[in-house]
């Protein structure tokens, strides 16, 4: 795909599910002293109304550019919730003492870089169990479980900022289908903006899409190019309860059925 299809796919994303309130005209009316008070009252409620509205966080995805080996690329980046750190198990706050033991440990050169600790699971049950947070989903995915993985972020201190969960699946019976789905959550100790993610060089996807479910849910979906092993990739970008999910596909010719069919279930279900 050329650099301008890219950038202008990503900038035709259009807002045609914003709904516009449009008011009717109708006929004029004399409005006594009493009326006059009354839509005044009504007024003020409706305002106070608005700002509760209007207080509600909204959690968003945007591109920013970058550069991938000298290709043009764009950052997956997200405003999502900081959670407070106390809707998370006292299992998972047990690894704040291995990351500060990182941190005080580290020697350049000779270990891996401090702040991020991991631990795979035998299923997605124990994973977020461990994690005990409510708000990480996963559908019924109907193929073969494959690994199921926690990572924590945090600081010098231990404290963590940013917990990921990662469920992967496996069919290779008659064909390739392979399924990651990744789900990050922000807790109260993260101190940015917003959150930065995963990297797309512009060259890898043949379309990007936008679609929105019954439950107004916003999906990016980005359809890439066959791979020289012949799969063909697809991945999807969505913030659901002010989690980041980000769910990849890779399958082969004679799988595209079946992801077909999965792609459309976790489109529905979140």
């Amino acid at each position: 795909m050329k650099k301008e299809e890219f950038i202008d796919l990503l900038e035709d994303i259009d807002d045609e599910y914003i709904i516009k309130a449009q008011g009717e005209t109708g006929n004029k009316k004399v409005f006594t002293m009493k009326k006059w008070f009354a839509l005044v009252a009504a007024i003020i409620i409706i305002g106070a109304f608005a700002t509760v509205v209007a207080a509600k966080p909204e959690y968003r995805i945007f591109f920013e550019e970058t550069e991938l080996e000298s290709e043009k690329a764009y950052f997956v980046c997200s405003e999502l919730e900081k959670f407070s750190y106390g809707v998370f198990s006292e299992d998972i706050k047990t690894v704040e003492k291995e990351i500060a033991r990182q941190y005080r440990d580290y020697e350049p050169y000779m270990s891996s870089f401090p702040g991020h600790w991991y631990r795979h699971f035998s299923s997605a049950s124990e994973a977020k169990e461990f994690i005990g947070f409510e708000k990480f989903s996963v559908p019924e995915i109907g193929i073969p479980e494959r690994d199921f993985c926690v990572s924590a972020y945090g600081d010098t201190s231990g404290k963590i900022s940013h917990i990921r969960a990662e469920f992967s699946y496996l069919d290779t019976e008659d064909g390739y289908l392979g399924i990651q789905i990744f789900a990050d959550a922000l807790t109260e100790n993260f101190e940015e903006d917003f959150f930065q993610s995963d990297i797309l060089s512009e060259g890898e996807y043949q379309t990007v899409r936008e679609t929105l479910n019954r439950k107004k849910t916003k999906f990016y979906i980005f359809d890439g190019e066959i791979s020289e092993t012949g799969n063909r990739r697809t991945e999807i970008f969505f913030v659901k309860k002010g989690v980041l999910y980000y769910v990849n596909f890779a399958f082969s010719e004679e799988k595209t059925e079946k992801a077909e069919d999965i792609i459309q279930k976790v489109l529905n279900f979140y």
